[in-house]
């Protein structure tokens, strides 16, 4: 946005939800990480290893039966629009500064620093791919049986920038 406004166009506009659509185009979700993959019909199998993705309707009935959704966007998405009473835990913060994944005590602690426990249902809320693909296979390998993923967009949830999303 400002570096169109520095190169001296003058009618730019921010439109905040537009990576957010493109990122959950109609292909589908696939979400990949090296030697664990799942998606496509996977992702709808009966016996499916990946998580099951849930719309915004089913979020909310699990969050009403104490779920918790992890937002594993960064911080700053995060503080600008997120999911309501969705605890962040940025999904690099599973990981050393070389890359590979913390121990098993580490990690436990990270999340239930944010009440995120092998008993609750957890929602996960991300970008897709990588960043998906991660956070489930952390939990599921700590032992959290019950993690799902949101697929939805932002329409209907908050936005704190700009307050609560409008009906209608």
């Amino acid at each position: 946005f400002l570096f169109y406004k520095e190169l001296g166009f003058k009618d730019v506009r921010f439109y905040d939800k537009s990576f957010d659509e493109w990122a959950r185009s109609d292909q589908g979700q696939t979400l990949a990480l090296e030697n664990f993959v799942f998606g496509g019909d996977a992702l709808s199998a009966k016996d499916s290893l990946g998580p099951k993705f849930l719309n915004q309707k089913q979020v909310k009935e699990l969050q009403a039966k104490g779920a918790v959704v992890v937002d594993i966007r960064h911080e700053g998405d995060y503080k600008v629009g997120r999911i309501p009473d969705s605890v962040n835990i940025f999904w690099r913060d599973s990981v050393d500064q070389n890359g590979r994944l913390k121990d098993a005590a580490e990690l436990k602690a990270l999340f239930a620093k944010q009440g995120v426990t092998p008993n609750k249902q957890v929602v996960l809320f991300g970008r897709g791919g990588l960043q998906l693909a991660q956070s489930f296979v952390v939990l599921k390998l700590l032992g959290y049986n019950n993690v799902y993923a949101f697929e939805g967009n932002w329409d209907g949830w908050v936005n704190p920038a700009y307050g609560p999303a409008k009906k209608g």
